[in-house]
């Protein structure tokens, strides 16, 4: 079911009940783990007899931490050889194929409310003779869109970016998503099929300042530049009820004191001639496309533009071309003895067919089309630096390029928030906690870093393991959080003496 959102601009993050969030924070807890997979790719098993352990890993992806990703391994007991392939007398077999779908949650002290760790599809089954376990390498839904290619061909005007990752989810199939409507339009988008359908989500949710991943659920969700710069704590992590061990690292190889950001928006041009023919008198009648046509003969030829267009025009008698008998425009005119009989357009090329009716040769004095061209229509390029850092640190660079991004202040907005969140040396905290399982990678935590002191992060990383015995840890890596910068441009003169 599709459930694609295009009216909400920004939304909270849904807090689960307070009665469970107590429970999960209790001292005395009661874990019970649930895996379920879907052998036969209609109905859910619960395996979750057989569960050893389950060990989880999700971190932000991109230059920017504009995606997610999650993997999950689980360890099942395989002593009666049910989770063994070659097992042709087991109940499973048969089964045993990559890209199985799995999911996994946990509940706390009989709450009744069970929440998802994870969904996504098993990559490989890893069954150990000696030890009677089989390990499960699991991978969330992101498989969908990693390795596909993008659409080829297609011209987008003046969409927004939620639009345009609405494209490239449908393109690849998907129908489970939920996006924020974005911040920003795009004056001009083109797929041109080099780049992966993961890639161009991942540039087009920089562009926005935003965030895009699957969650829990298998739902791939997409977050506007609101939603991430509103966010809230989720929850405050002190050193008496849920920390269990904390570290952090004072380094200067994960610094950043300059940042660049390079940028080459593309916007439509309007109607306009693309293409035009060379004059009959200095052209080879042979060799160049429609110039001459021999008498009841036709020629076809292919256009190629440099950039894409939109709005294509099939060429109009007197407006577009013109024919005469002569290649000095002398002699009789034979326009209307031309028939456009094929008008094949494509992003960047047109494929058409003229034929001359009369009994003349003609050559085409006058041949163009007309088109809307979308162009790189500026060259945007900002740096954020911090002086006081790159003197006692030496210049610690990175380079952030984007074609979707179509304004100074939006790449400055990033620019200038990267260098806030990098230029420290203190940039990295480690926390190990009792295990919360509402917390997700990009969340918001309160934590206190001393005694009855706190600070806000962002979940970078989050690494969890759970077992039969009912413990239940997380590890979280924590950054600082993206903050909405506030930039102001002041213009003076100088006094002429």
């Amino acid at each position: 079911m599709t459930t694609y959102n295009s009216t909400i601009r920004s939304r909270a993050r849904i807090q689960p009940p307070t009665d469970y969030r107590v429970a999960t924070l209790a001292t005395m807890r009661t874990i019970v783990p649930k895996v379920e997979i879907q052998w036969d790719g209609i109905s859910w098993t619960d395996e979750s007899a057989y569960i050893l352990s389950i060990r989880g890993d999700a971190e932000l992806s991109g230059d920017l931490g504009e995606a997610s990703s999650a993997q999950i391994d689980v360890e099942l007991d395989n002593t009666t050889d049910r989770f063994t392939p070659t097992n042709s007398l087991g109940a499973l077999y048969g089964y045993f194929e990559p890209r199985v779908a799995i999911r996994i949650g946990i509940d706390f002290n009989d709450t009744d409310y069970y929440v998802k760790l994870f969904t996504g599809y098993i990559k490989s089954y890893q069954p150990k003779f000696s030890s009677r376990i089989c390990n499960l390498h699991c991978f969330d839904n992101l498989k969908f869109i990693l390795n596909q290619d993008s659409p080829y061909g297609d011209v987008y005007t003046d969409y927004r970016i939620d639009e345009l990752i609405k494209v490239l989810l449908d393109y690849a199939g998907l129908t489970n998503y939920d996006l924020d409507e974005s911040t920003q339009t795009v004056n001009g988008a083109w797929f041109n099929g080099e780049k992966l359908i993961h890639t161009l989500i991942n540039e087009l949710t920089i562009a926005e300042r935003g965030r895009s991943f699957f969650d829990a659920y298998g739902t791939f969700k997409f977050w506007n530049k609101n939603r991430l710069h509103d966010m809230q704590p989720v929850i405050t992590l002190t050193k008496s009820d849920n920390i269990l061990d904390i570290d952090y690292q004072v380094a200067e190889h994960v610094m950043k004191n300059k940042i660049t950001v390079e940028a080459t928006p593309r916007g439509a041009m309007g109607l306009q001639q693309v293409w035009s023919n060379i004059d009959p008198e200095i052209a080879d009648i042979y060799s160049d496309s429609l110039v001459f046509i021999t008498a009841g003969e036709q020629q076809s030829a292919w256009i190629e533009l440099e950039d894409p267009a939109t709005g294509w025009v099939e060429p109009i008698a007197d407006t577009d071309y013109t024919a005469n008998a002569a290649a000095d425009g002398s002699g009789t005119d034979l326009t209307s003895s031309i028939e456009i009989t094929t008008f094949n357009t494509y992003a960047k090329s047109a494929f058409i067919t003229v034929r001359n009716n009369s009994a003349t040769d003609a050559y085409l004095t006058k041949f163009s089309i007309r088109a809307n061209p979308v162009k790189i229509y500026k060259y945007i390029r900002v740096i954020a630096k911090d002086e006081t850092s790159m003197q006692n640190y030496g210049v610690k660079d990175v380079l952030y390029q984007n074609m979707y991004i179509d304004s100074e202040t939006q790449a400055n907005a990033i620019a200038y928030e990267e260098l806030e969140r990098w230029k420290s040396s203190l940039n990295t905290y480690n926390v190990v906690i009792r295990g919360v399982p509402y917390l997700y990678v990009g969340d918001i935590v309160k934590l206190e870093v001393e005694d009855s002191t706190y600070a806000e992060f962002m979940i970078s990383r989050m690494s969890w393991s759970v077992n039969n015995n009912g413990q239940y840890e997380q590890s979280l890596t924590l950054v600082d959080p993206i903050a909405m910068m506030t930039l102001q441009t002041i213009t003076a003169k100088a006094c002429i003496a």
